[in-house]
C-alpha cells in the first residue's frame, strides 16, 4: 500500500526553485511569472525599490481624491517568483480607494498616518440571503487583513491625509474594479447580458456617462452638482426614478459630453 502525503498549506504563488529570479521585463515570452535574468548579471539595487518612500501629489482634479503607488513584479523585478509585492495609499480627506478585488492575493493594510475607514464583504453561500460586511476605523500604527479575492475599500474620513503601505501574498496579485470591469472592458460586454442584470448594478445610458464624466472631467462634489441642477429629466431620473435601459450608450454619452461640460 501506497500513502501520498501533501503539504495542506501552500502560498498564492508557487514556491521558487532558486535563490531569486529577477524579471527580464525586456523578453516578450509569456510564462507563469516573468523569465529571469543570468543571475550573475543581478546586482545590490535589483532587490531594492524606492518608489514608495514619497506620497502622491492628489490635486482637486482627482475625482477620488486618493491615489495608489505599485510595486508588483512588472515596476520591481526582484519580486518575480517571490510571492509578494506592495503597494502605497495616499488619501486626501474624504477620498477613497473605490470598491475592488485582488483575485490572486490576501491583503494586509498597515496605516503609517491618518486614520482610515476600512472593510470587505464576505462571500455568501445563499443567493438569497445578505452579504455580511466586516468594517471599521483603523488609526495610524494599526493594520488590518482583508482575505484572498474579496470585495473591499477604503476612506479617510479624517481631517488630514492619511497613508497606508500594503502588502499582498502574490507577486502580481489582480486588481479589479467594481462596476469598471464589466462596463470598462474592451472589447465591450453583451449590453443584452448587462441588462439582464438588477439596474442598481448596471449603469446604462446616463449613469454609464455619469461615472465616466466623474473620472474624466470633475471631482465628485461639482459633478453632483451640475447633475443635479441640469434640466434633462433623463439624468434627473438617475436620482429619483428607475434606469431606462433602452438609452444606446454611445448617445447618452455624446448628450453628457456636449451639454454638461
Amino acid at each position: 500500500m501506497f500513502i501520498l502525503a501533501g503539504s495542506a498549506v501552500q502560498a498564492a504563488d508557487s514556491d521558487q526553485l532558486q535563490d531569486f529570479c529577477v524579471a527580464d521585463l525586456s523578453q516578450k515570452k509569456f510564462t507563469n511569472g516573468y523569465l529571469c535574468k543570468d543571475p550573475a548579471t543581478a546586482k545590490t539595487e535589483d532587490f531594492m525599490y524606492k518608489g514608495l518612500k514619497d506620497a502622491s501629489i492628489i490635486t482637486s482634479e482627482n475625482p477620488w481624491g486618493a491615489s495608489a503607488r505599485l510595486a508588483f513584479a512588472r515596476h520591481w523585478p526582484a519580486l518575480n517568483t517571490l510571492g509578494v509585492a506592495m503597494a502605497r495609499l495616499d488619501l486626501m480627506p474624504g477620498g477613497v480607494i473605490a470598491p475592488h478585488t485582488h483575485n490572486l492575493a490576501t491583503e494586509v493594510v498597515f496605516v503609517t498616518s491618518g486614520e482610515i475607514y476600512i472593510g470587505f464583504v464576505a462571500n455568501s453561500d445563499d443567493a438569497n440571503a445578505p452579504n455580511k460586511l466586516f468594517a471599521g476605523m483603523l488609526k495610524t500604527g494599526e493594520a488590518f487583513v482583508i482575505p484572498r479575492g474579496l470585495v473591499h475599500f477604503q476612506m479617510n474620513k479624517g481631517t488630514v491625509n492619511a497613508s497606508t503601505i500594503n502588502f499582498l501574498n502574490s507577486q502580481n496579485p489582480g486588481i479589479s474594479f467594481l462596476p469598471l470591469t464589466l462596463f470598462g472592458a474592451q472589447p465591450a460586454v453583451d449590453p443584452a447580458l448587462l441588462a439582464r442584470a438588477p439596474s442598481f448594478i448596471y449603469p446604462t445610458g446616463p449613469v454609464l456617462a455619469f461615472f465616466k464624466w466623474i473620472e474624466k472631467n470633475e471631482i465628485l462634489e461639482e459633478a453632483l452638482q451640475r447633475l443635479l441642477q441640469c434640466g434633462d429629466s433623463t439624468i434627473k431620473d438617475l436620482f429619483t426614478g428607475p434606469i431606462d435601459h433602452s438609452i444606446p450608450l454611445p448617445n447618452a454619452l455624446a448628450v453628457l459630453q456636449g451639454g454638461y461640460r
